[in-house]
């Protein structure tokens, strides 16, 4: 049985395909941070240090599609992962799921961050195992000249609509073989090189700020989330 057969359930109003004849492929995800260590020192777009300790993106599911970009819906899909999984900014990318897949093109994906929001569902249903059900956790302290200021940032990022998935992304063509992992990467310079630190200190709280508007595109605009094919060198 195909075990990503509920992806056209999910999108039954619209419908969708699935290849035949290609072979169907379990292979491993590997999540993790693009630059790993214990603690990481970032710059912010106006001049703060960030002494990152926690960094924490709820990531899933995933949906791989054989269209050029993934509009709402797979008209034909290609795989899924349909856990959430936890994308720790700060680890050493290691195997945390299963993809499954068939060996024929993937041109694009769409997935969520720990909130989905299927269209016989009235509100959104929370996946994600992060504090307060958040798709983001950021923590640490800011420091510029004499000034140090701890921080905490915990968001939610969720569909726009009932039935549709929370990003939408293209890649570059790649038919799946036996030997892929699928490389998930959460890129912590890009999260906050946009980000004003100063907007949040002036507010007394994250909504409504130009850093959390900074941080939300971040992710829904594939710079902090990096995503590839990675078959693992031969040794």
């Amino acid at each position: 049985m195909r075990h990503w057969i509920a992806i056209c359930a999910f999108v039954t109003l619209t419908g969708c395909a699935l290849e035949t004849g290609a072979d169907e492929l379990a292979l491993p995800v590997i999540a993790g941070g693009s630059e790993a260590r214990e603690t990481l020192i970032l710059e912010s777009a106006d001049g703060w240090s960030l002494d990152i300790e926690e960094a924490r993106v709820a990531f899933g599911a995933l949906y791989l599609c054989a269209s050029e970009m993934a509009g709402d819906f797979c008209e034909v899909a290609r795989g899924e992962m349909l856990e959430t999984i936890v994308i720790d900014g700060l680890a050493a990318p290691e195997e945390v799921a299963t993809l499954f897949v068939e060996s024929a093109d993937v041109r694009s994906l769409m997935f969520d961050l720990g909130i989905r929001h299927e269209l016989r569902e009235t509100d959104p249903v929370t996946l994600s195992p992060l504090p307060e059900g958040a798709s983001v956790l950021l923590r640490g302290n800011a420091s510029r000249e004499d000034r140090v200021e701890p921080f905490e940032f915990a968001f939610r990022i969720e569909p726009l609509q009932a039935g549709t998935t929370t990003v939408r992304r293209s890649m570059e063509t790649h038919t799946p073989a036996a030997t892929d992992q699928l490389l998930v990467e959460l890129n912590l310079a890009n999260l906050v090189r946009e980000m004003r630190f100063s907007p949040y200190l002036e507010a007394g709280t994250l909504e409504d700020t130009q850093t959390l508007r900074a941080l939300r595109l971040a992710i829904m605009a594939q710079r902090a989330i990096e995503i590839s094919w990675n078959e693992p060198s031969q040794e």
